[in-house]
């Protein structure tokens, strides 16, 4: 919870210090598929993104979003402890939250070009919520490294787009749970993932800058 505090504190100050210069905010969803570790399955993919524009290159903000998993594999070979008092269930469900604060480079094919590349990356803090014979919330840092392509829908910087994107998210979250001898003891689950993303994202103003 402190990590989570001080990546807050961190993004508050960032934008209240760049907010006079802040070109275009802009927010976008996205929906695909990812393919954690773990659960070792497609499942639903989901992202919310909310972006400072700082100038035609440089944009810093934050995301969010969603993901389910259904798998059946035995629950012990979802972790890395293997003396855990487990009962046989025929599927389990994986839902995951992550907060990350990322940065975002955009790179226009050419001055008026309504097509333009993008990298982004960033850091922050994961919740996944395994429902299996009994529930567990796991939670831990995450971080995540994109690129993608974007279209615009005119020439003007702040305009409505259509993106898509491939990235992968490292995540390594932790809970209490319960071993064959009734104590409590610290369990990993990784849930690190390959994604594809497709989405819209829709400015919160205009801007004269131009691609």
């Amino acid at each position: 919870m402190k990590k989570f505090v001080v990546l807050f504190s961190t993004i508050l100050v960032v934008f209240a210090a760049l907010g006079v210069k802040a070109q275009v905010p802009e927010i976008g969803v996205a929906l695909g598929v990812s393919y954690p570790d773990a659960p070792d399955k497609v499942g639903f993919d989901s992202a919310v993104k909310f972006n400072y524009k700082i100038n035609r290159i440089f944009s810093v903000g934050v995301e969010s979003g969603f993901s389910w998993i259904n798998s059946e594999k035995r629950e012990s070979e979802f972790f890395n402890e293997s003396n855990l008092d487990l009962a046989v269930v025929s599927s389990v469900n994986f839902y995951s939250v992550p907060v990350l604060g990322m940065i975002t480079l955009n790179f226009p094919f050419g001055d008026y070009s309504p097509m333009s590349f993008f990298v982004s990356g960033g850091a922050g803090y994961s919740w996944t919520f395994y429902r299996g014979h009994e529930s567990y919330t796991f939670a831990g840092f995450t971080w995540q490294a994109l690129a993608g392509l974007a279209y615009a829908y005119s020439e003007d910087y702040g305009s409505m787009k259509l993106f898509c994107e491939i990235g992968y998210k490292g995540t390594s979250v932790k809970s209490d749970m319960e071993n064959t001898g009734g104590q409590k003891v610290r369990v990993g689950l990784d849930m690190s993932a390959p994604f594809v993303r497709v989405g819209v994202a829709f400015p919160l103003g205009s801007s004269d800058y131009m691609y």
